[in-house]
């Protein structure tokens, strides 16, 4: 999968995302293992400002249906990905595990960073929030992504036998937290238990997929 070099022309990038404008190379690109489809629907779960929805739209996804809590990040996300219509689905609402309708979000310096998990904030917004496992099963994605600043875990270990059955390529970013390698191992093992193969276990990195093939057999 192409990252930066398949941006449209146009495409903003605040200016708190500064060092985007550098990673979103080909040397850079935490995407590259992710193998995208002609007519792939897509689940983008912590959409930013749209770089990884855009980018897929451009090569081919059928449908981006994406999750960005941040009311601005939101705002910015329906301007930048406004060109593909309906094809890509922006919803303003935090994925949870549980069925609470609504979610604490701190707000951090940096507007990607933004995390329902509890912490030191010094300050927070109540959002929506929508259940993650049933937006999973309504969706069937053939491709998830998840970067949701440590609510990874709470979501992943929400899941239950069978839900990853329309996946055929995950990518998540696992970001640090307590007892953090006992909890990517749990669900590790829950992705190759779903017939996932895992290609790359890096915690910023993380892929596993239906194709085994590696990138450099591409």
């Amino acid at each position: 999968m192409k990252y930066g070099d398949a941006l449209p022309s146009g495409f903003e990038i605040p200016s708190s995302g500064f060092w985007l404008k550098t990673d979103l190379t080909t040397e850079g690109n935490p995407f590259k293992l992710v193998r995208l489809r002609d007519g792939d629907r897509v689940m983008d779960c912590g959409l930013f400002v749209g770089t990884f929805t855009a980018a897929c739209l451009e090569q081919g996804a059928a449908v981006v249906q994406a999750y960005e809590a941040a009311p601005k990040n939101a705002e910015s996300a329906r301007k930048n990905l406004g060109r593909y219509g309906v094809r890509a689905r922006v919803i303003e609402a935090a994925l949870v595990a549980s069925d609470a309708t609504s979610v604490g979000l701190n707000l951090a310096a940096f507007s990607g960073a933004n995390t329902i998990v509890a912490g030191k904030a010094k300050k927070s917004v109540t959002v929506r929030a929508v259940n993650f496992r049933r937006e999973l099963l309504e969706f069937k994605p053939d491709v998830l992504k998840l970067d949701v600043e440590g609510a990874e875990y709470e979501l992943l270990d929400s899941l239950e036998p069978g839900d990853l059955a329309s996946v055929r390529c995950i990518f998540v970013e696992f970001h640090p937290i307590e007892n953090r390698d006992a909890r990517i191992k749990k669900i590790q093992r829950f992705v190759e238990d779903e017939g996932l193969v895992i290609e790359s276990p890096k915690l910023r990195a993380f892929v596993a997929s239906r194709d085994v093939r590696t990138l450099f057999s591409d």
